[in-house]
């Protein structure tokens, strides 16, 4: 009997244990690849930091949480009831998080605790900041954030601007392979084998629609593996080819929004490096730790021109392009910082526009000529098949 209790108990105690360790990653998940998940908690640290007279106070943690019970007994009625019957609470994930903080506060610091819940970047530049008040610093962080959050509303504005007219061309499609297709060709084509003759039109379309209906994983595998593809080649491609890259690809979708938003990063971190203390080569250092493949590449050649160069100089290079000669010239009447921070607004104002001319391009030379075009190709062939019919019914009539 006694073993069966132990049994049980071991099967607890490791139902426990994994339930935590799911419980951490999903809270980790929750603040380090949601960009606005975790703007909320900088926010409400800077408030925290604001309203208290020790802003470096580890308290945060329940400070946040008392604000979130305050605001759920403001919540709707409904909402509340509906809540209170599934046993859950609102903002449940930000909750957990703050009971791990104050839980975590008791043995470690504040910055050991959210080393864990934010990105690499954003993590080193706020470990790097020792001054007793951290506001400039959350600050910083806060702008981080939002950039990061209107660069993936801006790339996800590309895609979701094609995607009504992507699903009515897929609506077409299989409409005609439901309904049109199978109406005008005879059963033998539909479902025996592939004849040895030449096919008409009509016939030759259904065996492709046949070929990728049978081959749908292969068909989704290709389309998916082109645009990894693209993604990894995005960041790894740094060696072989690179010069045909910096000279032709990055000036070419998707690359060009992976180049600008290159430079802006650059821009960024070394700006808010050198404005929390640290010195030219040290933030340089920082920013290639933090980068890609492909942008350490281009900090490398920052920090080779660094030698025997000014830093506003250094910086421009062939892959900073016009931002590199703005830094330079300017740099020659203002300081550095000054100069970076007043380009960031420049490229910022550049990076929107690109991704909105990117996005029309795209749509005008390329979506919509696929779209329309496989269109086209689809139900073109069954006009045709019809008007033959009505040529080949009058014939028979007139005869």
């Amino acid at each position: 009997m006694s073993i069966f209790f132990d049994f049980h108990a071991s099967i607890k105690d490791w139902y426990e244990g994994v339930s935590k360790k799911l419980s951490f990653f999903n809270m980790k998940q929750n603040l380090t690849k949601k960009h606005k998940n975790r703007l909320t908690i900088y926010n409400t640290m800077l408030d925290f930091m604001n309203a208290s007279a020790n802003s470096s106070d580890i308290s945060y943690f329940s400070w946040h949480l008392d604000q979130i019970e305050r605001r759920s007994s403001k919540a709707p009625f409904l909402k509340r009831t509906f809540l209170g019957l599934l046993g859950k609470k609102n903002d449940q994930s930000t909750r957990d998080f703050l009971q791990y903080g104050m839980d975590r506060a008791r043995i470690e610091e504040m910055k050991d605790i959210m080393k864990n819940f934010m990105p690499l970047d954003e993590y080193s530049l706020y470990k790097s900041d020792d001054s007793s008040d951290q506001r400039p610093i959350i600050g910083s962080l806060i702008h981080m954030c939002e950039e990061k959050i209107k660069t993936s509303e801006q790339i996800r504005a590309i895609i979701t601007s094609n995607l009504f007219i992507i699903l009515f061309a897929f609506g077409i499609h299989y409409i005609a392979v439901n309904d049109l297709y199978p109406a005008f060709l005879p059963a033998d084509v539909i479902y025996g084998d592939k004849p040895d003759r030449e096919l008409s039109a009509l016939e030759n379309n259904w065996y492709i629609y046949s070929w990728i209906l049978d081959n749908w994983l292969l068909s989704i595998g290709s389309i998916g593996a082109v645009f990894i593809g693209i993604g990894v080649s995005m960041n790894k491609w740094y060696k072989r080819g690179v010069v045909l890259r910096k000279e032709f690809f990055d000036f070419l979708p998707p690359y060009s929004i992976h180049k600008i938003t290159g430079q802006y990063q650059i821009i960024l971190m070394i700006y808010f490096y050198l404005k929390s203390g640290k010195k030219w080569l040290d933030a340089l250092d920082d920013v290639r730790r933090l980068s890609n493949n492909y942008i350490q590449k281009q900090v490398d050649e920052i920090i080779l021109r660094s030698s025997s160069l000014p830093s506003h100089e250094a910086l421009n290079t062939f892959y900073m392009g016009e931002m590199g000669d703005i830094i330079e010239s300017r740099t020659s009447r203002d300081s550095l910082l000054t100069t970076l921070e007043n380009t960031m607004g420049i490229l910022e104002e550049k990076k929107a526009k690109t991704i909105e001319n990117i996005t029309t391009v795209l749509k005008r030379f390329l979506v919509i000529p696929l779209v329309w075009g496989s269109v086209a190709l689809s139900l073109v062939p069954i006009a045709l098949h019809i008007a033959n019919m009505i040529q080949e019914a009058q014939a028979a009539s007139n005869m």
